[in-house]
């Protein structure tokens, strides 16, 4: 479930009570009861919804995404315990990055200068993953500490979609409708892909769109590169060992 500012319920598009957006930053039309959260859908675990209800009507739309989601944790779980280690490691990663790259992107793909571009845009981010090897692993340790990683960021730019449909809608049936629903789902996402070259296809990239409900009160920050370098790796590493007990 979630509790993330800024996520909608993708029927609806009602939101949880407090989300940063509402009137001043309480609640508003389209807020949920008090207590009430966003349930994830169990098949593909991207989108969310408030009720059973929204859920069944959003699925004529979402079946193809969802279904393809399936199929690439079939493919991972089929590759062997390491790579999906790997993957679900990445994965973590990117979804704990997306918020600190938020503005980063905001600046870099130039949309409050031309608010057009969250659909002709996509905020592209490489990443680095290299293994470590955890202290119990030559004793025999769990399967889970037998497999650790370490990511960080390689490098970040906008890209076209133009460009983002040349490196990916030869890899899906449903071609370009799936790529552009892969991006941004529904209307008003800023699009954001990560891409990790060391893991196979179809496993090497990772769609994190991101509400602007939230980040186009963010000013344009010329430095937005450094700092993003700095944050996804130097201060989102210290932040992960605090959350997790440092472990990875």
């Amino acid at each position: 479930m979630s509790r993330t500012a800024g996520e909608h319920c993708e029927a609806c598009a009602k939101h949880v009570q407090r989300t940063i957006g509402c009137p001043n930053s309480t609640s508003c039309e389209r807020c949920l009861p008090p207590g009430q959260l966003l349930k994830t859908c169990a098949s593909c675990k991207t989108v969310r919804y408030c009720s059973k209800a929204c859920q069944k009507a959003h699925w004529p739309e979402h079946k193809i995404c969802c279904r393809t989601n399936s199929a690439v944790r079939n493919v991972r779980k089929s590759l062997g315990d390491e790579v999906e280690a790997k993957h679900k490691s990445f994965v973590k990663w990117c979804d704990n990055a997306r918020s600190y790259a938020a503005g980063a992107a905001i600046s870099a793909l130039g949309i409050l200068e031309d608010w057009k571009r969250i659909d002709t845009h996509v905020f592209l981010v490489e990443v680095k993953t290299v293994a470590i090897t955890p202290e119990n692993a030559s004793l025999g340790g769990s399967r889970k500490s037998r497999f650790n990683y370490r990511h960080s960021l390689k490098s970040a730019r906008c890209a076209s979609m133009e460009e983002i449909h040349s490196l990916f809608d030869w890899r899906y049936k449903a071609g370009p409708d799936l790529v552009e629903f892969m991006m941004a789902h529904r209307p008003g996402l800023m699009r954001m892909l990560f891409l990790d070259p060391s893991l196979p296809k179809p496993l090497d990239h990772y769609t994190a769109p991101i509400d602007l409900t939230v980040a186009n009160l963010l000013p344009y920050n010329p430095n937005w590169s450094a700092e993003l370098t700095y944050t996804l790796n130097q201060h989102l590493p210290m932040l992960d060992s605090r959350t997790h007990g440092g472990r990875r």
